[in-house]
């Protein structure tokens, strides 16, 4: 028996993945929305979903769904936690901090106290990885082909 699910055109996906803090509708499994829909039509019946207001539908189905999704939802916090945490360096174009640990000092037991010798070791830590990416011929601003407009 086909059920007539006419009521599910009403909702907003966008305001249901921002209610579950997702990034993307890919992340929320297409069973478990079948599940959250066939369990609301259970509690609800078709008819009434289908006459209901839409802000009050996606209420219902973020429920639903942070309910069914709740081990999901956990590990794809605990990751962002984690992804935080390994950052290391706050990008300093409009200024920032840089997070030292302190195993980065054990690379510098050697200066023996003279601070201006720290920030050069410092300075070759941090910042001449960065520059050591970048190509300066490469980006030139040149147009290689030899053909100007």
């Amino acid at each position: 028996m086909q059920n007539n699910k006419n009521w599910t055109f009403k909702i907003d996906w966008l305001k249901i993945v921002q209610m579950l803090s997702l990034n993307s509708i890919e992340q929320i499994p297409e069973y478990k929305k079948q599940k959250a829909f066939s369990k609301l039509e259970k509690e609800f019946g078709s008819e009434n979903l289908a006459e209901m207001d839409p802000e009050y539908l996606e209420e219902l189905i973020g429920v639903e769904l942070r309910k069914l999704m709740q081990k999901e939802l956990f590990d794809i916090k605990k990751k962002e936690k984690e992804l935080r945490k390994k950052s290391r360096i706050i990008p300093l174009k409009h200024g920032g901090i840089i997070k030292i640990d302190a195993s980065d000092f054990k690379d510098l037991k050697n200066m023996e106290g003279d601070i201006q010798d720290m920030l050069k070791g410092f300075l070759d830590k941090y910042f001449n990885q960065e520059d050591d990416e970048s190509d300066p011929g490469e980006d030139s601003g040149e147009d290689s082909t030899g053909y100007y407009i």
